[in-house]
């Protein structure tokens, strides 16, 4: 017997003109590594301290309405520089780039404005809260048609001038989605453009070595994709990076019909990165939709998604293993009592400890799936009754993590609103209000990015509904207590092998 697709209900869809914040940079954990130990998963419950601040929605220049934070990140006090949060989206009355500056308890909104016409920012990496690069796309009636890339320094946001090879730049499709960072000159971002030779969308890769800006085509091996639109197309969605000198980009590539994930393995050798392009290895696949990925600082990486195959059971859910310099044989299979479960986000904060966030079931629970060595454990995390599911997980350490997700409580005159949870030492506690922006006026708020420093501080991103039509970009700042990693190294024999998902509701 078939188990049923996995999809969120269709009132969770965000517009189509917003592209999931997809992670992530790099950065060291600095809580103490001691004693090399094991995670046991351990049932929600009501304990722990988790602190949730006041929600805010921004207007700009007067215009309040259509707006997202799509990205977001939190960095701790480094030198002159004080502790803070930058994130990034669009205010999309005028579809300028919004850019919100916080320090924990002052959000500031602006507009970073580089090449003019309409952009969108769609990730961001901040080295300390005043030096920040951010990438993003211009749409079509954009007169520029080149990557959109911003770096922040001395309180001034500068484009950077980008032209990759054979780019058709009458129509400003150059879209980049995620962007990682060793430090503030030496940096990876990954997207799509379309190309001037034969209208086709193709995936590339900009790099910045020693501080000097490039890009390269990262072409699939056997794509025959047509010159639709851009999310048609082949792109690489996602990127992480097990070393200073390797890094694995994923996302989507088509052959005629059918969609397959891709795995790019990036090797910086002599200043220059060079990649190699293979579709992951799925077994009976007939639409292979996207897949997450994400690598500790020590070489290790868990990629995880959700596919339809041919033959029974045709929704699957699937995780493939990055350890020792090379790709385990297998996906690991894993689902929730027989219904595959769909994967939003992963974090991976110790070698062979990764969560998953997501949902299951046509219903839509939402579940965090706890990887320990290969082993997938299931936890529930729902909120509301009438469906639940997890768009963004953050773990500071192996024991400490947060998520962020969506909940539809009909019942409570509450329809798909934010809500936050935290995992103290094996326990996940939910928050129990959920956020709210405008009450009583709220319709809907939805996450879309989610930062957390290592003392425990988190700053959540996303939209709010407070009419019918309205919509406003928002942050939620909250803290929890980190309780340290308890492996110091090792783990991660765990057979699997490859790569990145959009959840449905972010899907166009």
């Amino acid at each position: 017997m078939s188990i049923p697709a996995v999809a969120a209900p269709d009132h969770y869809a965000l517009p189509s003109k917003h592209v999931p914040q997809r992670r992530r940079t790099l950065r060291a954990i600095s809580a103490a590594l001691t004693l090399i130990g094991s995670l046991v998963a351990v049932p929600p419950g009501a304990v722990g301290a988790l602190t949730v601040g006041t929600t805010e929605s921004f207007t700009v220049g007067g215009v309040g309405h259509d707006g997202n934070t799509v990205s977001v990140s939190c960095v701790p006090a480094v030198g002159a520089a004080p502790a803070g949060c930058v994130a990034v989206g669009t205010n999309e009355g005028t579809q300028r780039p919004l850019v919100i500056t916080s320090d924990g308890t002052t959000h500031v909104a602006s507009y970073a404005d580089a090449f003019g016409g309409r952009h969108n920012l769609n990730d961001v990496f901040c080295s300390t809260s005043v030096r920040c690069i951010a990438v993003g796309w211009g749409e079509p009636s954009s007169t520029s048609g080149l990557p959109y890339l911003l770096e922040l320094e001395n309180g001034t946001w500068s484009p950077v001038s980008l032209t990759p090879p054979d780019i058709k730049t009458s129509v400003g499709d150059a879209r980049l989605l995620d962007i990682s960072c060793f430090d503030i000159d030496s940096c990876l971002a990954v997207g799509s453009y379309r190309r001037l030779s034969d209208d086709r969308f193709v995936p590339f890769v900009v790099t910045k070595v020693a501080g000097t800006w490039s890009t390269q085509q990262v072409v699939p091996p056997a794509s025959t994709s047509s010159n639709g639109l851009w999310f048609t197309g082949d792109r690489l969605e996602t990127l992480a990076c097990p070393s200073t000198t390797t890094c694995i980009a994923v996302g989507v590539a088509y052959s005629g019909s059918l969609r397959y994930p891709i795995i790019s393995m990036g090797t910086l050798s002599s200043g220059t990165w060079t990649w190699t392009t293979a579709a992951a290895p799925l077994p009976d696949l007939t639409d292979g939709k996207s897949i997450v990925v994400n690598c500790t600082v020590d070489g290790y990486c868990l990629a995880a998604g959700s596919y339809t195959a041919s033959s029974a059971p045709t929704s699957r859910s699937f995780a493939l293993v990055y350890a020792d310099g090379a790709w385990s044989g297998s996906p690991i299979s894993f689902d929730d009592a027989g219904a595959a479960i769909g994967v939003a986000d992963v974090s991976c904060p110790v070698a062979g400890i990764c969560y998953l966030a997501g949902w299951t079931g046509s219903n839509a629970h939402a579940v965090v799936v706890e990887f320990v060595d290969g082993t997938p454990t299931v936890v529930n995390l729902d909120k509301g009754a009438n469906g639940n599911y997890l768009t963004e997980i953050e773990c500071p350490t192996m024991n400490s993590c947060a998520v962020a997700g969506v909940a539809d409580d009909a019942a409570g005159g509450i329809a798909a609103n934010m809500y936050l949870a935290t995992r103290e030492n094996g326990t996940w506690t939910i928050s129990p209000s959920y956020v709210l922006v405008d009450a009583p006026n709220a319709f809907d708020s939805r996450p879309a990015a989610l930062s957390c420093r290592s003392d425990g501080f988190c700053m959540a991103g996303g939209q709010h509904r407070h009419t019918n039509v309205w919509w406003r970009a928002s942050v939620t700042p909250f803290s929890f207590p980190i309780d340290p990693s308890t492996r110091s190294s090792g783990g991660g024999d765990g057979g699997g092998g490859g790569s990145t998902v959009i959840p449905p509701a972010y899907t166009g």
